[in-house]
């Protein structure tokens, strides 16, 4: 099966159990709400776009902080945008008649200077063609428009990187995307760019409740060919047993900043 159908299918599947998992998304996810806040004031004017709304968790204070705004609010998944409207109306009464649903792959998205603002937490690291589609983005804004992102980076999952090399184990986490790709793409669109860097880390009861999580969450999908057998998933538990008596730290490193389309002279 190709892998955004596989995406597709897991974020589905686990539209009922991603709030239970949540933490590091949801504190991500308040994180960029807090930089909208700050970096909003001067915003184009124009309509909003979210990506990947998920459950909704940024969704709320999105639409609370532009309420007389156009907005499409947008995931991959019906059954993510199902539960996002839910969460909408009953946090906020009534959908309000300007947002608009939409089911919608991020790589599809060519709309040249649409949108004041674009918003995106925990998407865009699944994007097959990263630097391609954040070009169309930025293509997507209005001159003086703004995309905001968060994502987890690169440096993620030390812990989980160490027990692997120690147990001679291939590590199958997927690839995440570094500040410099970021900064690289921002350059070559004729954007300015601001980023913030910071780590998380979560103690789970084994390595195991870890990557047992991560299915829950929906973002277990392989983006590769490489996969565990049997004997070496328990030789990787069995070691982080060993290791972490008290249980497994897992560290996030995430990334999350905008970058605003630059007005030609």
């Amino acid at each position: 099966m190709h892998s955004q159908q596989l995406i597709i299918d897991n974020f589905s599947r686990s539209a009922s159990t991603y709030d239970d998992f949540a933490q590091i998304q949801v504190e991500a996810g308040k994180r960029l709400s807090e930089d909208l806040l700050v970096h909003c004031g001067d915003l184009v004017g124009g309509p909003v776009l979210e990506i990947g709304c998920g459950t909704g968790n940024l969704s709320v204070p999105l639409i609370r902080q532009f309420p007389d705004r156009p907005m499409t609010i947008s995931d991959i998944s019906d059954k993510m945008l199902a539960a996002c409207k839910q969460r909408i109306e009953s946090r906020l009464g009534t959908t309000a008649s300007q947002i608009k649903f939409c089911l919608l792959d991020a790589e599809s998205i060519d709309s040249p200077d649409t949108f004041a603002l674009i918003v995106s937490a925990f998407t865009l690291q699944w994007l097959l063609d990263l630097p391609g589609t954040l070009a169309r983005l930025l293509g997507s804004l209005k001159p003086g428009g703004k995309l905001f992102f968060s994502v987890p980076a690169n440096k993620s999952f030390p812990e989980w990187r160490s027990l692997c090399l120690s147990s001679g184990v291939p590590y199958t986490g997927n690839p995440l995307p570094s500040a410099e790709t970021f900064r690289l793409c921002a350059a070559a669109n004729n954007c300015s760019i601001r980023l913030y860097e910071e780590t998380f880390t979560m103690t789970y009861p084994s390595l195991l409740h870890f990557l047992r999580g991560l299915k829950a969450l929906g973002a277990s999908t392989p983006l590769h060919a490489q996969r565990l057998s049997v004997r070496q998933l328990n030789r990787l538990a069995d070691l982080a047993l060993s290791n972490h008596r008290s249980g497994f730290p897992t560290t996030y490193h995430l990334i999350r900043g905008h970058m605003s389309r630059n007005i030609s002279p």
